[in-house]
């Protein structure tokens, strides 16, 4: 499961006030303030969730 931003379209950044992910027009969105924001790229394993569903060793089919 790919990270998504709040509009949609896929994240890659990550504004470290609340650190949520978003991609490149939000993220300039965010950093347009008089105060500086950190902002960082996310991380590779940061990008893709893991699906937890179908995760191996997970209580599947037990009540």
């Amino acid at each position: 499961m790919i990270q998504t931003c709040s509009c949609g379209n896929i994240a890659d950044y990550a504004v470290y006030d609340d650190a949520r992910p978003l991609c490149l027009l939000c993220m300039l969105k965010a950093v347009e303030v008089p105060l500086g924001v950190k902002v960082r790229t996310l991380d590779p394993w940061e990008k893709e969730l893991p699906d937890t569903k179908n995760a191996p060793g997970c209580n599947q089919g037990r009540s």
